[in-house]
């Protein structure tokens, strides 16, 4: 058995809960319906969660939290404070 990608997986669930919806009985237990439903929509959302997780490892530049980068020709403050001179002296 081969295993599918994420992004295959996600839309293979996609479609089977289309088609389920578009083949629902009526007489069908109302509460079993609602709960597959959430179930499958539950493991679109986990597989989602899971390839932007595995997206955003490979990407590091795509991090939310990046390091501020200082503006090309600026000191950075320690500098400033030690050529800007002090009037203490």
């Amino acid at each position: 058995m081969t295993l599918r990608s994420i992004p295959d997986t996600i839309e293979a669930l996609r479609v089977i809960f289309l088609r389920f919806e578009q083949a629902l009985d009526p007489e069908y237990d109302q509460a079993a319906l609602t709960e597959l439903k959430r179930i499958i929509l539950d493991r679109i959302a986990e597989l989602e969660s899971e390839l932007a997780m595995t997206v955003r490892c490979a990407h590091p530049s795509a991090a939310p939290f990046e390091a501020p980068q200082v503006a090309p020709g600026s000191a950075p403050s320690h500098k400033v404070a030690q050529e800007g001179g002090s009037t203490a002296d």
